[in-house]
């Protein structure tokens, strides 16, 4: 499971849009634990991070000027369950 949220994060980096659908699972779940973050929350589903999440992500930043998940770190790791972090490297169009 771990080698499947590596590519995950890979194709997140060089933004792989087709790497990153054949990736993610009907049921793959998105959770974002910051608060007062834009996505804050848990997406449930595939449809829905390819309608909400993926589209708004992109739609923030600057092409070239960052780099998303330019780090990840699998933080622990049992049986189909990954918890992983990732740090962006740059700025948004905000700032």
């Amino acid at each position: 499971m771990i080698h499947i949220v590596d590519a995950y994060y890979q194709a997140v980096r060089t933004a792989d849009a087709e790497a990153l659908a054949d990736l993610v699972h009907p049921d793959f779940v998105f959770i974002c634990p910051n608060q007062d973050h834009v996505f804050s929350g848990v997406y449930v589903g595939k449809q829905r991070f390819f309608d909400e999440v993926f589209p708004h992500v992109f739609a923030c930043i600057e092409p070239g000027a960052l780099t998303f998940c330019a780090r990840h770190k699998i933080v622990a790791a049992s049986g189909n369950t990954v918890v992983a972090m990732a740090q962006n490297e740059g700025f948004t169009r905000a700032g």
